[in-house]
């Protein structure tokens, strides 16, 4: 791990063991030369510094009268701009920085009762998290690059684009960028980067997620749960519940959350004659992560029976009917679907079998439908009815429904 180089005067050293001090307290790793007077060592001992220098995050150079004069301090925070280090003014004791120095972000130490330990230890761990970035990202490939030099601006905007332009690159290298702009030091690029890899169900995201649910603003949080729904919905609300235990406002908030952001389930409409491609549809959708309702528990008459199909699809996301002349025929099929219509629920049909005269049912004349009636056709259409479902899904969010069938 990266540490960061105190630079002082040997008349300083009091001031450059209190800033050690309180930098390990807070978990830094420094470098310090207990020993300044060893100046005249020679050419090891320079090579040493040199290599502590570019090694290190950050510099910090403990500021006084005797440090400005002090020409040994004046060539190390130099060699450390040279080599791209950041270099942090302390000013222990008020004098006029060099010019070099005066445009870089400075603290004030020079009040024994009001010294910024707070603001110093804020400013190294974002520097340390762009370090940290930066090296993880050396290895770009080269069509990356462009992209993650981008991800060094300080424009919001910048930033935003490219996180944007790297998640439409459907490559393995692109995701293991967005994971490491996960490393990123600002929330919101994070977070962005973690939406992204949650699109393409990447559980890396999940972490990160996490963070931007407990910290972001609302539109981050319910981004961030729909985002954790995609990963795993089976597990969301256990992972969030078991995170936010300890504070009851945040639960009931997530609560509210977790009831917008889910996606309903879809229900499946479709004649017993026409199990079987019910069962392969049912699993090739939940291969998918989309939460499928059946009525295969059920048992046909019992009384229970049609209030649980009724409920189920007062509370679907869509209705996907599987047609078939035998669907036609079926009463019950009819029924779901003349009920899904009065709730406004969307309806995406399926031709499985016969032709549109004797498999679509005058309810659905005219809609359009994915014809799944073959091998290739059933091969071909239903990975983009999958990938249509789920934007619907996401989309739909907590609204009751959509007016009309697809």
């Amino acid at each position: 791990m990266a540490h960061i180089f105190i630079s002082y005067a040997p008349e300083n050293f009091e001031y450059a063991e209190e800033v050690k001090r309180r930098l390990e307290r807070g978990g830094f790793t420094v470098w310090i030369d207990t020993n300044p007077e060893q100046v005249s060592a020679g050419k090891d001992w320079r090579s040493e510094i040199d290599e502590a220098i570019r090694d290190a995050f950050a510099l910090i150079a403990v500021m006084t009268p005797q440090a400005r004069a002090f020409e040994y301090m004046t060539y190390e925070w130099t060699f450390a701009l040279g080599v791209g280090v950041r270099v942090l003014p302390t000013v222990f004791e008020a004098t006029t920085l060099p010019s070099r120095l005066r445009g870089l972000q400075s603290l004030d130490f020079s009040d024994l009762r009001k010294r910024p330990w707070d603001k110093l230890f804020q400013i190294l761990k974002e520097t340390q998290m762009t370090h940290e970035f930066n090296r993880r990202t050396s290895n770009t490939p080269e069509g990356l690059k462009p992209l993650m030099a981008a991800m060094t601006s300080s424009d919001p905007n910048d930033l935003r684009k490219a996180v944007a332009d790297i998640a439409h690159m459907d490559d393995w290298t692109a995701r293991e960028a967005l994971v490491n702009i996960m490393r990123h030091p600002a929330q919101n690029i994070r977070t962005a980067a973690a939406l992204a890899l949650a699109r393409a169900g990447d559980a890396r995201a999940t972490t990160t997620l996490m963070d931007g649910l407990l910290r972001g603003s609302s539109e981050v949080q319910t981004a961030a749960l729909r985002a954790l729904v995609d990963i795993n919905p089976e597990r969301v609300l256990e992972l969030v519940l078991n995170t936010l235990r300890d504070d009851d406002q945040r639960m009931m908030f997530t609560a509210e959350l977790i009831q917008e952001a889910i996606p309903r389930h879809i229900f499946m409409s479709y004649s017993r004659r026409d199990a079987a491609m019910m069962v392969r549809l049912r699993d090739d959708m939940q291969d998918e992560r989309l939460i499928v309702w059946t009525d295969e528990a059920l048992t046909p008459g019992d009384p229970s029976w049609q209030m649980a199909i009724e409920n189920a699809i007062e509370n679907a996301g869509c209705v996907v009917v599987i047609l078939s002349p035998d669907a036609k025929k079926s009463e019950w099929v009819r029924a779901e679907l003349q009920y899904a219509q009065m709730q406004k629920i969307t309806i995406f049909p399926l031709l499985a079998g016969g032709d549109e005269s004797t498999a679509v049912p005058l309810s659905l004349t005219g809609a359009q439908f994915l014809d799944v009636r073959s091998e290739n056709l059933y091969a071909a259409g239903v990975p983009k009815l999958v990938s249509h479902l789920q934007r619907f899904l996401r989309r739909l969010g907590a609204v009751q429904g959509r007016n009309g069938v697809e």
